[in-house]
């Protein structure tokens, strides 16, 4: 293979904006055009291999829910029959927010039985992945597979990998060809316009959410829990703020929030980039929203309540900082809500519990409202409660 496979992060968003240029089949620069994105997109076919217990929904403008499933499967079901692979060694690059594994575990060694290929498995620090991905590119040694979030399309230059060091998978997967491939079939289509580059398709997507969520603002619940405050008396900007003030203690080294911004966002309403108003395309940057929330967030800065360090911008240790109870609020990705974090946190603190905070929504009179869903886990999911 000539050039790596991009595997990108991106999940489909809702509704799904596609990087479109003016509609004529000739695409400039990095943009797809309509009708070339059109004609390399594959074909979606719904997967029923496991019936879900809350079926999909499809909206307007491509947008759609979750499937949902109430219990895990008691019999786990095969998508593929026999040994996919035909031999052959192959090396994958990932990013990876956690302790590294060591190369050859039982894991992978089970897995390249199962593939009929040899996989090496490359796992990178997400922290520094940014960084260092822009130093394989440029002296030209990717791996045959990568994973590229796009989230970091800027830092990889993406466009200008795409067609140079990124492979072309426009004559494999491009239309009903996907259909050789079931499990990629399954892909809504949507998501994949994150790997389509110049009206040709680079990349398969790492995973599609019709209710993509841009993270949520964790807090220590022992710590919570132990000053009898709990999540849901969170219930406006001002409780957070008032929450900032009762909570930190800058003469013990205790101070309430690290980085919030990117989490809390949301809750003025604001999308991830661009929404769609009166049938114009809008970026965050031209709503009033952004405005009001950035004017919050500078006075939060502004407050004394917001540990020195994360000001300073080392956000890279503040999940040390939470473990350590030096800040007890803090903004991170939901994935960063698993075993890992679990075993990170009790190692500091055996009564460590992480729970996610309430996301106050922006209502029509200004004040705030908390979504609230399972009891403490406060994920914006649509279902308001009073």
């Amino acid at each position: 293979m000539n050039g790596a496979v991009a595997v990108t992060g991106a999940a489909a968003l809702s509704p799904l904006l596609a990087a479109c240029g003016s509609g004529s089949s000739n695409a400039k620069g990095g943009a797809n055009s309509t009708s070339g994105l059109a004609a390399v997109l594959p074909d979606y076919q719904v997967s029923k291999t496991v019936k879900p217990d809350i079926p999909s929904v499809s909206g307007a403008a491509g947008a759609f829910t979750d499937p949902g499933f109430l219990t895990y499967p008691a019999n786990p079901v095969a998508t593929v029959s026999g040994t996919p692979g035909k031999g052959g060694s192959y090396t994958a690059v990932t990013p990876l927010w956690g302790t590294l594994p060591s190369p050859g575990n039982s894991y992978y060694q089970a897995m390249n039985k199962a593939l009929g290929a040899t996989i090496t498995m490359k796992p990178a620090n997400g922290n520094d992945y940014a960084t260092n991905i822009p130093t394989m590119t440029a002296s030209k040694k990717l791996p045959d597979w990568i994973q590229l979030p796009s989230w970091w399309n800027a830092n990889f230059n993406v466009g200008g990998l795409a067609g140079t060091q990124l492979a072309d998978l426009t004559p494999y997967l491009a239309g009903d060809k996907i259909k050789r491939y079931p499990n990629l079939a399954a892909i809504p289509t949507g998501a994949w316009q994150a790997g389509a580059w110049r009206d040709k398709l680079y990349g398969i997507p790492a995973f599609a959410s019709g209710m993509a969520l841009a993270g949520a603002v964790f807090f220590r619940a022992d710590v919570l829990e132990a000053k009898r405050i709990t999540a849901d008396q969170v219930r406006s900007a001002d409780d957070l703020w008032n929450l900032g003030k009762e909570l930190t203690d800058a003469k013990r080294g205790v101070w309430a929030f690290d980085d919030i911004w990117t989490y809390l966002y949301p809750a003025w309403g604001l999308p991830s980039k661009f929404t769609v108003k009166d049938g114009k395309l809008v970026h965050k940057y031209e709503m009033p929203e952004f405005l009001e929330a950035l004017d919050w967030h500078y006075k939060l800065a502004k407050s004394g309540y917001v540990h020195p360090d994360s000001l300073a911008g080392n956000t890279n240790d503040g999940t040390t900082r939470f473990y350590a109870g030096k800040v007890l609020i803090q903004g991170g990705g939901t994935g960063a809500w698993n075993l890992v974090d679990y075993q990170s946190g009790t190692a500091a603190n055996k009564n460590k519990m992480t729970t996610p905070q309430p996301a106050p929504k922006r209502t029509s009179t200004g004040s705030l409202a908390v979504r609230r869903e399972c009891g403490e886990c406060f994920l914006s999911c649509g279902k308001q409660v009073r």
